[in-house]
């Protein structure tokens, strides 16, 4: 190989990394809308058919159909339509045809008074490349101060050192 091809070779791998990233967010992102814009749907779309979502370790959902019960259960329908889901920031770490995340949702309910938060989680969220593009295959969700929530606040820093190098490599 020429130092001209590894040059390029090197380029479209940082490339196509960029572009993982770039899907994983929007994908992230989309959750957001699709439970705000009341579409289980395109909820259920963002999974694999065979995903699996805990929270809190109090609900577990299985499959695609199991998972549009996040937008049509009872409590999330209470909250519609004044809801917001933001999502992020998040670390992403890619590994060839499998990612993960790791970052926040905090959702935000309309009430008389105004906004406020209704929950604040932290999430690791794990992905396959398919093709029909990247998909959820394993989300857990834990409510912010909780040990297991930051137990993945811990495991997404050290994702991020780990790949870049300690702090005090720096």
């Amino acid at each position: 190989m020429t130092d001209l091809e590894a040059r390029v070779a090197s380029l479209a791998a940082r490339l196509q990394a960029v572009e993982d990233e770039l899907a994983i967010t929007r994908l992230l992102t989309s959750y957001g809308f699709a439970v705000d814009g009341d579409d289980p749907d395109a909820c259920a779309d963002i999974y694999t058919p065979d995903a699996i979502a805990t929270i809190d370790d109090t609900v577990t959902l299985t499959g695609r159909e199991e998972l549009r019960g996040i937008v049509t259960s009872e409590a999330h329908q209470a909250i519609l339509p004044g809801c917001a889901h933001v999502m992020g920031p998040f670390t992403i770490y890619v590994n060839g045809d499998t990612a993960t995340a790791t970052g926040y949702a905090t959702v935000y309910v309309t009430e008389p008074s105004g906004r406020s938060v209704w929950r604040q989680s932290v999430g690791r969220w794990t992905f396959a490349r398919t093709p029909g593009g990247w998909k959820v295959t394993r989300r857990e969700s834990w409510a912010r101060g909780s040990a297991q929530g930051q137990a993945i606040a811990r495991d997404g820093v050290h994702q991020v050192l780990d790949e870049n190098g300690s702090a005090a490599d720096r």
